[in-house]
């Protein structure tokens, strides 16, 4: 018989009860229980969407196929509408590449496929004004579409599921000319012809659809003659269909594509711009987390289980979109905890340092503060003073004794700062200035030798914002290229002045949540945030591809206890500070870090802990 000895070369350590602070993935052996014991982290098991990076032509009633590292999107209607198009878009689980085009354009296709190597697209509506139904097939096969055999009733906006030798259509709108009626029609293909079954129970259109072939499917959501939305779900056995639990909010034009299998999918969206979702277990539908921007007659696929894509749509008949977001379903769970308070109130201060060694210096209430507090992982200590007091300046360092100060605001009618000043442990002093003077741009980038200044405002006189960056070699900052998107009282993080992203803050017109990626010689703009906000906590001064965007303002005098991570491509939304906060100073990493006083919403002490995952002990019974 096979021993944990013989398999791992280690022996089963045993406990009287449980070590004190046993690691992931550890087995030991409880002595007092008599059983074996492990580790392992909890995640999610109700989801969460991540933001991803966007569609190249924005569209609705796109059809998509596939999961979610490797999917496909084809047709759809763009402005003015609805103008249909053949335009296909194939995605790697990063990025969306347009590939060859659709021979016959047409927007609410069917269809059915496993990755963006093989589909099926079938019917639609083709033409310009009201859509004239096609009973046209086309074949996918990686780098070319083939016409094949026509399915026996033209329609569009109907469900379909499967693959693309086996897929399933039903329900859609039969009709031209703007008529009235939809059909409950159901349709198999074989890889060869398609074949009339059994009708559905209720005919419908601008519906959803899953399945993993033509034997088994769902059909959700719609729309009929006469009604607005329908939250009827009905089941397909391979011989005919059965209504069983509703949905909990009825909706139709929900995504077009196939998400999972008829016992395990999600219905996303949906008229009137919704930004519900909905998870289908093969029993009953439970409402999970939302998307980020409610939308109607988008595009999704992939699997509830293993995550999915969502993408495209429109927040009405002309305002179509390209943003998209992931569904992942085992997200690591993180956790705020009450940490201890700092000496003194402040907001718009700065930080460096990690979430058991770092410095908190600077900030409001006016008068402008030079206080700087040292953190050792257990209390805080007041140490020497900034030589120049000011609020909403940058900071950068790895510990609490190394550290950069730079930028920011002067007591009025002082104006914003270009000093520099460097910690050693003990004291600091006054290195040489920025390029330009200004408050506001970003949190902090790098070490002590090694930082980056993005944006910001340089006014008064009035508001100056800038996209102006600089980089700071350890003795002389350098203009470098400018920000896409001028803005102040963003958020900033990164390992050095080669490695950063800059993310949310405050433009000229509003909140903001674009986020752009600094790879040493250019800003790039990439997947935005979630939730647009300024004023927040920008945790990362150790990596540019894990790092957290913790509260801030997302709108006049509203605070936000949002709490979003970067993997590097995108954000999800994970556990939220326990306090609404703004103002607030971030330090560490995505798996322990620290967010300081702020404005929460008066000035405040408090400190919150961040473990960027948690453990569970699971029992193996020996018996």
């Amino acid at each position: 018989m096979s021993t944990y000895q013989g398999i791992r070369g280690l022996k089963v350590r045993d406990y009287t009860t449980n070590p004190d602070n046993p690691l992931e993935g550890q087995l030991w052996y409880n002595k007092t229980d008599q059983v074996g014991k492990y580790q392992v982290p909890v995640v999610t098991t109700t989801g969460a969407w991540r933001t991803a990076n966007p569609i190249n032509t924005a569209r609705r009633e796109a059809y998509m196929i596939g999961a979610q590292t490797s999917a496909l999107l084809f047709g759809g209607a763009t402005n003015p509408p609805p103008a249909r198009i053949g335009v296909v878009e194939s995605y790697d689980g990063l990025t969306f590449t347009e590939v060859n085009d659709l021979n016959t354009a047409r927007s609410g296709a069917m269809g059915g496929g496993t990755d963006n190597t093989s589909a099926i697209a079938a019917g639609g509506g083709t033409g310009s004004g009201d859509a004239t139904p096609s009973a046209t097939v086309e074949t996918w096969n990686g780098s070319s579409w083939t016409e094949t055999t026509d399915i026996n009733l033209g329609r569009y906006l109907g469900g379909s599921g499967g693959t693309s030798t086996s897929t399933l259509i039903f329900g859609g709108y039969p009709a031209g000319g703007g008529a009235p009626g939809y059909t409950d029609k159901t349709e198999s293909w074989n890889g060869s012809a398609w074949t009339e079954l059994a009708d559905l129970n209720l005919a419908r259109g601008y519906m959803g659809g899953a399945g993993a072939s033509n034997t088994l499917a769902l059909a959700f959501a719609g729309n009929t003659p006469g009604t607005t939305n329908i939250d009827n779900t009905e089941t397909w056995n391979g011989t005919a269909w059965t209504e069983v639990n509703d949905l909990n909010t009825a909706r139709y034009g929900n995504h077009y594509g196939n998400i999972g299998t008829y016992i395990d999918t999600l219905c996303v969206g949906g008229y009137s711009e919704s930004a519900l979702c909905e998870q289908w277990n093969g029993t009953s539908w439970t409402e999970v987390a939302d998307i980020a921007t409610g939308r109607e007659n988008l595009s999704a696929a992939g699997s509830n289980t293993n995550g999915a894509i969502m993408t495209a749509g429109s927040t009405g008949p002309t305002s179509l979109l390209a943003t998209s977001q992931e569904w992942n379903n085992a997200i690591p769970v993180g956790a705020w905890s009450t940490g201890t308070a700092v000496n003194t109130a402040r907001t718009d201060g700065a930080g460096a340092g990690t979430s058991t060694s770092s410095l908190f210096f600077s900030g409001a209430p006016y008068p402008v503060s030079a206080q700087t507090e040292s953190w050792n992982g257990t209390s805080w200590t007041e140490v020497a003073d900034l030589n120049q007091g000011r609020a909403t300046g940058s900071g950068a360092g790895v510990s609490n004794t190394s550290a950069l100060c730079y930028a920011g605001f002067k007591d009025p009618p002082g104006g914003p700062v270009s000093e520099t000043e460097s910690w050693n442990g003990s004291s600091w002093t006054e290195l040489n200035d920025m390029n330009t003077g200004r408050y506001g741009a970003g949190t902090g980038v790098g070490t002590a030798t090694s930082a980056l200044a993005v944006g910001g405002n340089s006014g008064p006189p009035g508001n100056i914002l800038q996209a102006k960056a600089e980089s700071w070699n350890g003795t002389s900052w350098t203009e470098v290229n400018d920000l896409n998107t001028a803005r102040q009282q963003g958020a900033s993080a990164g390992s050095s002045n080669t490695a950063a992203l800059a993310f949310g803050g405050e433009t000229s017109t509003a909140k903001s949540a674009n986020t752009e990626v600094w790879n040493g010689s250019s800003f790039s703009e990439t997947s935005d945030l979630n939730t647009a906000r300024d004023q927040s906590a920008g945790l990362g001064h150790f990596s540019s591809t894990a790092v957290l965007a913790v509260g801030g303002k997302s709108a006049p005098g509203s605070s936000v206890t949002s709490n979003e991570e970067w993997n590097g491509a995108s954000w999800v939304e994970v556990a939220d500070i326990n306090t609404a906060t703004k103002k607030s100073v971030g330090v560490g990493t995505t798996s322990s870090a620290l967010n300081i006083s702020g404005d929460a919403p008066s000035t405040t002490t408090a400190v919150e802990e961040w473990s960027g995952s948690t453990n569970s002990t699971k029992t193996i019974d020996t018996d």
